[in-house]
């Protein structure tokens, strides 16, 4: 659905979303998802239309100068900006898009305010005042501009390359946005007031994994137990000496214990399908490879009785923790 137009999609431009709720952080996970896996060209990236799908829950700024409507005010375009401002609105409903003005001492930011304004007062589109935050104290720039030289490949001392104008770009206090705005008090009150609205929560302490369907009939645990006992017999060409025997049903048991037969069936699931799409799939890393289970799925290809490495720093009953493969 997106066009690969040249330069224009590979800068695109900016707009700040935030999840009002639960609905909304639903649809920015669709957004961030159909980004890379539809919209990828050069950068993850979504249009209008792919916004309007997922707009409910969602609060819309503006962006900084690097926003579409900001970047047609610097055109010279007040109309074309309002119009795209309108159609904004429209999209996201519910008094639920914003245009955002910021002030780092820079003079396009001063010709977008400027404009911004004058969108807000023929549109009556709310405006709120923001700041391009980048580093947390006012100190930090040097060491900020030093990383920006690093990400880039370039030196300090170069006159062309990418640089940030002024030591503006911290996270500014409430007293220090109120004084820079002071002509504009609304647009301060706003930030608060998008604040607000904003009461989704994430669920956290939870172990949140895909839904592993098992074969009729089965359990998680039956079918790892059925999937890991053939794997094992493949790797020991027959039937298995009974120390592999023991381990395998030890194993078992702690995962049946601490709930984890279904992580093991998805990571069996994934690396199988990977070794049978020709992906490269290396032999297992750290504490997993010291899980006989993980070696008779072929999630790992170490023999763990063979090299003496021991289940329990992988997986502990005495201590439960989601396990690292």
């Amino acid at each position: 659905r997106l066009q690969k137009e040249g330069r224009a999609d590979r800068d695109p431009s900016h707009l700040i979303l935030l999840a009002r709720d639960r609905v909304g952080y639903s649809n920015l996970v669709k957004l961030v998802s159909r980004a890379h896996l539809e919209g990828f060209y050069y950068k993850p990236r979504i249009d209008r239309q792919l916004l309007g799908e997922y707009a409910q829950g969602l609060i819309a700024l503006s962006g900084c100068i690097g926003g579409d409507v900001p970047q047609l005010v610097l055109a010279g375009d007040l109309k074309g900006a309002s119009r795209l401002a309108r159609e904004y609105a429209e999209l996201m409903g519910d008094d639920s898009y914003f245009l955002e003005i910021q002030d780092h001492g820079m003079e396009e930011e001063a010709r977008v305010r400027e404009g911004l304004m004058e969108i807000s007062r023929q549109t009556g589109i709310p405006l709120v005042a923001t700041n391009d935050c980048h580093y947390v104290d006012p100190g930090d720039a040097e060491a900020h501009d030093v990383l920006l030289c690093i990400q880039t490949g370039s030196r300090v001392e170069d006159q062309r390359r990418l640089r940030f104008a002024g030591p503006h770009f911290y996270l500014s206090s409430g007293d220090e946005m109120a004084e820079r705005f002071a002509y504009c008090p609304d647009a301060v009150s706003n930030s608060v007031a998008i604040a607000a609205r904003c009461e989704f929560e994430p669920v956290l302490g939870q172990r949140l994994l895909p839904r592993y369907e098992v074969a009729s009939g089965e359990d998680a645990d039956s079918q790892l137990r059925r999937a890991a006992e053939d794997g094992l017999r493949e790797r020991c060409e027959g039937e298995p000496p009974e120390a592999y025997r023991e381990r395998l049903d030890y194993e078992l048991e702690v995962i049946r214990q601490t709930g984890f037969a279904a992580y093991f069936l998805i990571v069996w699931d994934f690396t199988k399908a990977g070794r049978d799409s020709g992906v490269k799939i290396g032999p297992g890393r750290g504490s997993a490879a010291g899980s006989l289970v993980s070696y008779s799925l072929g999630i790992t290809a170490l023999d763990p009785i063979r090299y003496g490495l021991i289940f329990e720093r992988f997986l502990n009953p005495e201590r439960v923790s989601m396990p690292d493969i």
